[in-house]
């Protein structure tokens, strides 16, 4: 039993190993897309100051062409950022309930007994941690009397 506990902690890890290095790949993108925002805000700031103070009215034509690319990068954040006020939320909080809900038998029954029945939970929480790890013992009604050595080759 404890080898199942042990080897679920163990897969945990190995996808926050997994998912840390995609995390590292979406930080850098979404600050190259603000980098390139405000690179884009700070070239309309040059255009505004050339023609005003070096009165050089043909950058009017940079700002037209800076304002769109502006509004649809703003749209584009907007996305992004509906996108992840959903996103976030749901995933920690899903995964803060299957963390309390897997944390022990009890737990498990507790939380999810009724959706998934209460026959198939019995199965599920002996082996949650706490439980006794013994299935055979609870299926009731079923004629186990061909299986020789099951406690000997799941041990």
């Amino acid at each position: 039993m404890t080898d199942l506990v042990s080897g679920f902690d163990t897969n945990i890890s190995n996808i926050d190993d997994s998912i840390s290095g995609i995390m590292k790949i979406v930080t850098l993108a979404v600050t190259a897309f603000f980098g390139v925002f405000i690179g884009f805000a700070v070239l309309g700031i040059v255009g505004t100051l050339l023609m005003t103070c070096c009165e050089k009215f043909s950058c009017r034509y940079l700002l037209y062409f800076l304002c769109v690319i502006l509004l649809l990068l703003g749209f584009l954040s907007f996305l992004l950022s509906l996108f992840f006020s959903i996103f976030t939320p749901i995933l920690y909080l899903g995964c803060d309930f299957l963390t309390v809900a897997i944390s022990s038998s009890a737990g498990f029954t507790a939380n999810l007994g009724n959706a998934i029945g209460g026959q198939f939970s019995s199965y599920l929480s002996v082996c949650l941690p706490g439980g006794s790890g013994d299935i055979i013992n609870q299926l009731d009604g079923v004629d186990l009397s061909a299986l020789n050595g099951m406690n000997d080759a799941i041990a």
